[in-house]
């Protein structure tokens, strides 16, 4: 589901997801099979009903996570610039594995031994991707890499409690001060 106000990218969107198809079957460019159906259109509806609300709840957790993880070396979350709003469909943390101890894979790999299941979403980035081999760029962008190479993303969803982020945030912040010992191992 998209939402825009801006009237050109709302007519490029709805081409986009009928093949391209301006309505004349003279493709403008590559699209896709994107229509929505009636069911998932009523379902989308629904759902926007309660979105300030699962909004306002996932910056509280992000917050809960913030407050128990302040103070750790290396580790910062991901979070809008001042004034902006975010549905935080992602609770990301982007480490400085020299400041932190641990890489991303690293803490990952701690935090699964803890129960708690984390992706790193961003990695490999784009231009690495094999779809996008034949473009020849998995050189050429390495500030790129050391951001893909440093986020970790951590479980949030819409139906979590505090206490789950909070165990979450406690286990990273346990986590951390054993990073020596876990490179070791």
């Amino acid at each position: 589901m998209v939402a825009t106000r801006d009237a050109d990218l709302a007519r490029r969107l709805r081409t986009a997801r009928d093949y391209g198809n301006p309505g004349d079957y003279d493709t403008l460019f590559p699209g896709l099979n994107a229509r929505m159906s009636e069911l998932h259109a009523a379902v989308g509806l629904n759902w926007l009903a309660g979105l300030p609300e699962r909004v306002v709840h996932r910056g509280t957790l992000v917050a809960e996570f913030a407050a128990g993880t302040a103070g750790l070396p290396g580790l910062r979350l991901a979070l809008p610039e001042e004034g902006d709003v975010s549905t935080f469909k992602d609770l990301t943390l982007i480490l400085d594995a020299g400041a932190f101890g641990l890489t991303a894979r690293q803490l990952a790999d701690a935090l699964r031994a803890e129960g708690i299941d984390s992706h790193r979403y961003f990695h490999p980035p784009v231009q690495r991707q094999r779809a996008y081999a034949h473009l020849g760029q998995a050189e050429t962008l390495p500030l790129t890499d050391r951001l893909a190479d440093s986020v970790l993303t951590v479980p949030l969803w819409s139906h979590m409690d505090a206490p789950v982020v909070r165990r979450i945030a406690a286990a990273v912040a346990r986590i951390q001060p054993y990073a020596e010992r876990l490179r070791a191992a």
